[in-house]
């Protein structure tokens, strides 16, 4: 019997569980890290990359839900939870930053919380600039995780194929990604500051979906 590779759907269950696990491992795995000798910079770095492994599976499964949510509404509660984890995952990045606090995004109302937009808006404007931002980030997220670095884009679940079930690209697609994502300068400000704007949509959409699932009112 040869031994084949199993490939699962990025929205299969087992998928959105193993996301799950991951993130809260690779999250663990930091922490203890610095707990056991903060003063070490070989921990710190590697704590910080363990945090960048969580945050990215941390978005992989908010973006995953997304898709599910689309069609099953009656997961607005893990479906809020989700990209809040996600976005306070993305800040911690960033933590201790003050300059990104005074920003805020012009292509959208998020951060203003008015309930008075309908919630498909809401939607409408969340994606239209967490669509833009988080290619930007993505390579800097995945680059150290072996299948994390095979996901092309965790937004846009368009280019998997209906036959195969797979999220992972073909080996040669994965190396030209890679690439064209290496050869790219992007500042270390710069990637900071997309990282603090993916992580402030994020937190701000999971509220505002939070505060509807606790009664407050979105649409007039």
């Amino acid at each position: 019997m040869t031994c084949e590779t199993l490939k699962l759907h990025p929205l299969h269950h087992l998928s959105l569980k193993a996301y799950t696990t991951l993130a809260s491992a690779y999250k663990a795995l930091a922490s203890d890290l610095l707990a056991f000798n903060p003063m070490s910079e070989k921990d710190n770095l590697k704590a910080f990359s363990f945090s960048k492994a969580s945050a990215a599976y941390s978005l992989l499964l908010a973006c995953s839900t997304h898709h599910l949510f689309l069609f099953e509404p009656s997961l607005i509660v893990s479906y809020a939870n989700f990209w809040t984890s996600a976005g306070q995952s993305l800040l911690s990045l960033v933590e201790g930053f003050s300059s990104f606090s005074s920003q805020s995004c012009k292509k959208c109302t998020l951060q203003k919380h008015n309930f008075n937009v309908e919630l498909p808006e809401i939607s409408r404007q969340f994606l239209n600039c967490v669509s833009d931002l988080i290619p930007k980030v993505w390579h800097f997220l995945s680059e150290e995780g072996r299948f994390l670095v095979l996901v092309k884009d965790p937004i846009d679940l368009r280019w998997i194929g209906s036959m195969g079930f797979s999220i992972l690209a073909t080996d040669n697609a994965s190396s030209e990604l890679k690439t064209n994502a290496e050869t790219e300068s992007v500042d270390s400000t710069c990637m900071k500051t997309c990282l603090f704007q993916v992580g402030f949509h994020c937190v701000i959409y999971g509220s505002l979906l939070s505060s509807l699932c606790s009664g407050q009112q979105i649409t007039p």
